[in-house]
């Protein structure tokens, strides 16, 4: 993990460089036509899901969109509605994520192979697929 000292304002204060800057729209591969994110190509571990990507709304995640990525921690926009099958599969180091509100469906082995040990989810949710 990349470190930057801010030695100038506090000598004991250190900034972690790819937990403070959010991914950008550039890191995810995204079907403007169905509001998908499709890949992730991106270097971080701890991903924020954006609400839009080129101003239309994210609402879901493809299938194997962020399969072996070496996740660590992932929150998802407020308007995501499904999580695809084998989205975060593969990510033994997952072992954070923030659930939305609008999140309606899990498909069959989003998280297969993640690393949770307990797992919150909303009342609104309606389907949550094997695995």
């Amino acid at each position: 993990t990349a470190t930057l000292a801010m030695a100038y304002l506090n000598p004991q204060v250190t900034l972690n460089v790819e937990t403070a800057f959010p991914a950008v729209e550039a890191d995810f591969t995204f079907d403007p036509a169905t509001g998908t994110i499709t890949g992730y190509v991106g270097t971080l571990t701890d991903v924020v899901i954006p609400e839009t990507i080129g101003g239309i709304p994210v609402i879901a995640l493809g299938k194997n969109a962020f399969y072996k990525k070496g996740l660590t921690s992932i929150i998802f926009n407020e308007g995501l509605e499904v999580i695809g099958e084998g989205a975060l599969s593969g990510n033994a180091t997952l072992t954070s994520a923030q659930f939305p509100s609008s999140l309606r469906r899990i498909k069959k082995g989003a998280f297969i192979l993640a690393g949770f040990t307990s797992v919150e989810l909303n009342e609104g949710l309606e389907y949550l697929g094997q695995y």
